[in-house]
């Protein structure tokens, strides 16, 4: 009788196996986008609502589809957004001045879907290309403010999702979304265009993924069990992981060697940014 295989958590040694873990969870990927209609067709909320959030100077796009979610949902992610927008805005800005992100909601179904078979799980998921940057709301998962903190609260509570300080479960799904578009935007500014190939852009991610571990292993002394301290989504891929961190960085008041180093990182990021901003 054969034993149980290892699990992804117990076959981490060190930062050369998390690597070589996350690079063949990436190689089985689908990449395709999903199919969520023509975005081009859908207006801009009234500007007086837009410069309420104080989104007016940023490249955000707020979609009239966002009028169809509950106030209290669509109130926590703009005013997400709005946060971390201006908090790292060196990083989000300059080199990707023109492109412009669009935040939106849909009624999406399993018909929708092109890139899994069953429907999200979540609230929000985030589709990306090289000149376009979408922030989607699912409206069949996100009926009120009090699904979306249970059912974060029980993803938490199973592994699923990182933990975080009581309180920021309304903020997690959004957070994590955000960190998709921040790595996107290191991601383009590193290699100068918007023209790389999918090859060449989960080679750049891994390169993120290991120099945070650098940071967190020579200057807070990450032990292989911190290295290890991840959820399951975030073990999906080098972009989930990326995310999942980010997450539990931004809303965690006691910070572990990752997060402390994932904060090292993007103000290292942060600072060259703000001083090529005309790449």
């Amino acid at each position: 009788m054969g034993g149980r295989s290892s699990t992804f958590k117990e076959r981490i040694k060190g930062i050369d196996d998390l690597l070589k873990e996350l690079e063949k969870k990436q190689k089985k990927k689908d990449y395709t986008v999903l199919d969520l209609g023509d975005h081009t067709q859908e207006v801009e909320l009234d500007s007086t609502y837009r410069n309420k959030i104080r989104l007016q100077n940023r490249n955000y796009m707020v979609c009239k589809s966002m009028d169809e979610v509950d106030k209290d949902i669509r109130r926590v992610t703009l005013n997400q957004i709005m946060n971390l927008s201006h908090k790292y805005n060196n990083l989000t800005h300059g080199y990707l001045d023109e492109q412009q992100v669009k935040i939106r909601s849909y009624k999406i179904n399993d018909i929708n879907l092109k890139t899994q078979k069953k429907s999200p799980n979540y609230t929000t998921i985030a589709c990306w290309s090289k000149s376009s940057n979408q922030i989607c709301l699912n409206q069949r998962r996100s009926k009120n403010i009090d699904d979306i903190v249970k059912t974060v609260d029980y993803s938490q509570s199973t592994g699923h999702f990182m933990k975080t300080d009581a309180g920021t479960q309304d903020k997690y799904v959004i957070t994590h979304e955000f960190g998709h578009f921040l790595e996107e935007c290191i991601v383009q500014r590193r290699l100068q265009t918007k023209d790389y190939t999918q090859e060449e852009r989960d080679r750049a991610v891994l390169t993120i993924t290991e120099e945070i571990c650098n940071i967190a292993r020579n200057k807070y002394k990450a032990s292989n069990n911190d290295l290890r301290q991840m959820s399951r989504y975030g073990y999906n891929d080098a972009y989930e992981w990326f995310s999942e961190l980010f997450t539990s960085t931004v809303l965690s008041s006691n910070k572990s060697p990752m997060q402390n180093a994932m904060n090292e990182f993007l103000k290292k990021e942060n600072i060259n940014a703000s001083s090529s901003n005309k790449l």
